[in-house]
């Protein structure tokens, strides 16, 4: 998965229409909630094959950290 099709999938996951970037703060999107970390959890399982737990997710502070725990 490329950098540009995760940041794609996490739009969508986030279901926001805010330009998401490497930089972005996950606090600064105003749909980012408990059911888009736990729909994050899913797509890390799903399409990445990565477990990651939502404990995990919750204390991530930037676009760019999701992406590290992604391996991009």
């Amino acid at each position: 998965m490329t950098k540009e099709e995760f940041l794609n999938e996490l739009t969508a996951i986030a279901g926001t229409t805010k330009k998401i970037s490497e930089k972005t703060l996950l606090a600064d999107i105003p749909e980012w909630d408990s059911l888009a970390a736990m729909s994050t959890v899913s797509f890390f399982e799903e399409k990445l094959k990565k477990e990651i737990d939502l404990g995990t997710i919750e204390q991530m502070k930037t676009v760019s950290d999701l992406m590290k725990a992604a391996g991009l």
